[in-house]
């Protein structure tokens, strides 16, 4: 059959989905917003295969210990080891390698985004991340909002 379609999940767009799910969201990472794109029900078919790095983990870890953060896990009965166990048992973990030089100067962090995707192999980034939406691609694997994907695979 035909292969899953591969994508990169930033940290920036788990924290996006999560922000914007309702109280009674069947996982921390699944989003109303998102229409029929049910980003748990589609990685547990495997119709997309989430990717993510040691480094990305670590900051999704950082990331959901800021107090705002914190709040909104909480008021929703979510606790942060529940997003961080969900995130690993979706995803593939790839071990990136360094680019040589910084890629996005503004915010060299975001490289971390960037080396997944090329080690992984993606076809899509889906991050909200305004320094990568900023380039539009990287290596040819495309960079769009959560929305845009939505509207191209729904």
């Amino acid at each position: 059959g035909k292969r899953p379609s591969a994508g990169l999940l930033s940290v920036q767009y788990h924290m996006e989905i999560h922000c914007h799910s309702s109280s009674s969201a069947p996982s921390p990472l699944h989003s109303p917003a998102v229409k029929s794109v049910d980003t748990a029900t589609a990685s547990r078919e495997r119709r997309f295969i989430l990717f993510t790095s040691r480094e990305l983990l670590a900051e999704l870890d950082r990331v959901l210990r800021y107090p705002i953060l914190a709040s909104i896990l909480g008021k929703a009965g979510v606790a942060r080891g529940d997003v961080l166990r969900w995130v690993t048992r979706h995803s593939t973990i790839v071990m990136p390698k360094p680019f040589e030089r910084i890629v996005v100067i503004a915010d060299p962090s975001d490289d971390r985004v960037l080396t997944c995707a090329v080690s992984a192999s993606a076809d899509v980034i889906i991050s909200g991340d305004r320094h990568l939406l900023s380039l539009g691609k990287h290596e040819n694997i495309p960079i769009m909002k959560a929305g845009a994907f939505r509207d191209a695979v729904v």
